[in-house]
């Protein structure tokens, strides 16, 4: 300022403070070139009076700009709720459609009729339109009489190698009802701040095998091979067993769904002086970089139109994201487009000092990761 004054020169200069309740919200800055002693004490008054207005105006403007951004916020919190809700719709619209036709076409191929059971030899018998078990009737197989009992009698007349194929549909779908639910669930649990820890030191290796079983019937449906990368028996990590599970299972469920058939994807565990980093590789389609920060939102998905490939309602990342960082870890991607994914997770390694029992909360720092250069670009 003293630098430009000097070299404007102006023979008069005024500098009215804007306050809005006594807080400054701007300065009025005037000058004059042409005369000394312009700015008089009327015109003081008066400039002071029109700078209370222009503090009620910029407050105005200020406090619309904010209701527009809060009407943004709000419109694309409703987009996301709804695409949400559609997906949500879809995904448990599938599983129930089968969970209720399936038995539907069971029972389509069954006829009931009346029968009779004998109390003596257990044999079964079909009764005739309007005949009953009388007590004079005796048993076709033990010959004993006053041993029918009336009951009714149920034939498939089906394929029972089809009913063991319904009820592996019937398995498949309600599993995957049940994912819906939980991940509902616990997204839920998280966002409330319910969401505890269960602090044990525990083999990794154990926790590993446990997942590529679980992962392993998805990955043979796809023709996905696992590379799993040499993990020392004795390599322990203090966490949460069960919550360090759900993130493996939803890094490599994820990198199945995404790979196409007949592809590889790596899984290997990493140990520095203070973390434990496990790294899940793919060769699927990849992730464009300006995309890469929305996967770890709620409700987000990349493909997440009415013709998107891969199901899911948006919230696998999500929750992975919150149940590392509720252990005080961080989560990192590399991806390009047709390249493969390569997402890394930062565990401390003996376990945050405050973990047990811990509920969730705003993560606490950590060791950045070192990214690997062998890594998806």
């Amino acid at each position: 300022m003293d630098a430009y004054v000097i070299a404007r020169k102006p023979k008069s200069l005024l500098c009215q403070p804007i306050l809005r309740n006594g807080v400054l919200t701007g300065v009025l800055y005037l000058e004059n070139s042409a005369s000394t002693d312009v700015f008089t004490p009327e015109r003081v008054e008066l400039l002071g009076i029109l700078a209370a207005q222009a503090a009620i105006s910029l407050d105005n403007a200020r406090l619309y700009d904010q209701r527009e951004k809060a009407l943004e916020a709000a419109k694309e919190s409703a987009r996301l709720k709804g695409e949400f809700l559609a997906k949500t719709s879809h995904e448990l619209r599938t599983p129930l459609t089968s969970i209720i036709n399936v038995p539907k076409m069971v029972l389509q191929a069954m006829t009931r009729q009346p029968g009779a059971v004998c109390s003596r030899c257990s044999s079964t018998f079909a009764l005739d339109p309007g005949e009953q078990a009388h007590p004079a009737l005796s048993c076709a197989r033990c010959g004993q009489t006053g041993t029918l009992v009336p009951s009714a009698i149920a034939e498939y007349r089906g394929n029972l190698i089809e009913v063991c194929e319904y009820m592996e549909m019937l398995v498949k779908s309600g599993t995957l009802l049940l994912q819906v639910v939980n991940n509902i669930l616990d997204f839920s649990k998280l966002e409330a701040g319910r969401e505890v820890l269960q602090v044990e030191t525990f083999p990794i290796r154990q926790v590993v095998d446990e997942v590529l079983a679980a992962t392993a019937v998805l990955a043979d449906q796809k023709e996905v091979a696992f590379d799993l990368a040499t993990i020392p028996e004795d390599l322990e990590l203090t966490a949460d067993r069960i919550k360090i599970t759900q993130i493996l299972l939803n890094l490599l469920g994820n990198a199945v769904k995404f790979s196409p058939r007949g592809s590889h994807v790596l899984l290997e565990v990493k140990q520095t002086a203070d973390q434990i980093q496990f790294v899940v590789k793919d060769q699927g389609i990849g992730i464009a970089a300006e995309n890469q920060a929305l996967i770890f939102e709620s409700f987000r998905q990349v493909d997440g139109g009415p013709t998107r490939r891969f199901g899911g309602v948006g919230l696998g990342l999500a929750i992975t994201r919150s149940l590392v960082e509720l252990h005080g870890g961080q989560i990192l991607v590399h991806s390009a487009l047709g390249q493969g994914s390569e997402f890394t997770v930062a565990l401390p390694r003996q376990g945050r000092p405050d973990a047990d029992n811990r509920t969730s909360s705003p993560p606490r720092s950590t060791p950045p990761i070192e990214p690997n250069p062998g890594g998806s670009r």
